[in-house]
């Protein structure tokens, strides 16, 4: 239902679904992380991404390369370019490549 949400551009009810999720006692995977924080960069809501991006380590979940790419692009979005270029270095220093992500969807298409 996250992806649906996601692709439809409807942030206020991917954070509703997982609030919800959360009350409800239920662990979020880096999946549903990752999906929550890319419908926050497509409504250019970068300081809601970077909050959930917080989140997500707090509760234990570890990013992966489509958290990080979508937390940029948030950044990216609203023209925080240091914040990005900040966030794929950071990426790099925990061992993720960008060009694992590309070399991925590319091999989905």
């Amino acid at each position: 239902m996250l992806s649906a949400y996601e692709k439809g551009q409807q942030w206020k009810k991917v954070l509703h679904t997982v609030s919800k999720l959360q009350l409800l006692g239920h662990k979020l995977d880096v999946v549903a992380w990752s999906t929550t924080i890319s419908a926050l960069a497509k409504a250019g809501r970068w300081e809601l991404a970077e909050q959930i991006f917080e989140s997500m380590q707090q509760e234990g979940c570890t990013p992966n390369i489509v958290t990080y790419t979508s937390l940029m692009k948030a950044y990216g979005n609203a023209g925080l370019w240091e914040k990005s270029e900040a966030t794929f270095k950071l990426m790099l220093k925990r061992g993720l490549r960008y060009g694992e992500w590309v070399s991925s969807e590319k091999r989905a298409q």
